[in-house]
C-alpha cells in the first residue's frame, strides 16, 4: 500500500502544478528542436561544484545559444546528488547550488530546465543498502543495478525526484538507465514471481 501511495504522490506532483506564466511561454519537450545536455555525474571527488557558474556567464550563454531547453545533471550513475538535498546523498564539493541557478534564470530566458537522473543503476545506493542490489546469474550480488524487487524505488529514488520537481519547478526529467542498465534479476523476490509464471519452471541462468 505504501508503495502505491508513493507512486501515485509521484505522478500527481509532476502532473498537478498549474502552469506559471512563464511556464506556458516554455516549450514543451516535444516541440523543442535545440537543447543544451549537461553530463556532470558528481561524485565524492568534485570538490567545486558549481564555483565558476554566474548569473553573468549564464545569461551570456543563454542569450547567445538560445536552447529550447537545458538538462542539467542532478544524479548521475555514481549516486551522489549535485543539488543540496534533504534526503541522501549531496556532493560534498557543492559551493553555490547550480541547478536552483539555472532554474532562475531560465525562468527569466523562457527556457525550459529539465534533469538528468540516473535510475536503476546507482552504485552508492547498493553501498548504502546491499539489500537493494539486482542479483546475477551466479547468486553474486550487482554493483551498480538494483533490484526492482527492493524498496529502492520507493524509499530513495521517489522521494529524490519528488524533493527536487518542487524545489526546482522542474519541467521534466530524463531518467537515464531504464532501457540499457536493466538486466534479469536472480534475488528471491524475481525468481519467486518468475515461478508463478511460468508454472513453476526454473529460471534460465544463460541465453
Amino acid at each position: 500500500m505504501a508503495s502505491i501511495s508513493r507512486r501515485a504522490i509521484l505522478a500527481s506532483t509532476l502532473t498537478r502544478i498549474t502552469p506559471s506564466a512563464s511556464a506556458q511561454s516554455r516549450k514543451r519537450r516535444a516541440d523543442s528542436f535545440f537543447g543544451i545536455h549537461f553530463d556532470l555525474h558528481p561524485g565524492p571527488g568534485d570538490k567545486e561544484l558549481g564555483k565558476d557558474l554566474s548569473e553573468e556567464n549564464i545569461n551570456r550563454f543563454l542569450a547567445a545559444v538560445r536552447p529550447d531547453y537545458v538538462q542539467y545533471d542532478c544524479k548521475g550513475h555514481a549516486g551522489w546528488l549535485g543539488y543540496p538535498s534533504k534526503v541522501r546523498k549531496s556532493a560534498p564539493g557543492i559551493v553555490r547550488d547550480s541547478l536552483a541557478l539555472w532554474r532562475d534564470l531560465t525562468e527569466k530566458h523562457a527556457v525550459a530546465l529539465y534533469i538528468h537522473f540516473s535510475g536503476v543503476w546507482d552504485s552508492l545506493a547498493i553501498l548504502d543498502h546491499p539489500e537493494w542490489a539486482r542479483i546475477k546469474p551466479d547468486q553474486t550480488r550487482d554493483d551498480r543495478q538494483t533490484s526492482l524487487w527492493s524498496t529502492y524505488v520507493d524509499e530513495r529514488m521517489i522521494p529524490q525526484l519528488l524533493e527536487v520537481s518542487e524545489k526546482y519547478r522542474l519541467d521534466g526529467a530524463w531518467i537515464d538507465g531504464e532501457c540499457w542498465q536493466t538486466n534479469p534479476d536472480y534475488s528471491a523476490a524475481a525468481l519467486a514471481d518468475w515461478r508463478k509464471l511460468a508454472l513453476g519452471m526454473d529460471a534460465p541462468r544463460k541465453p
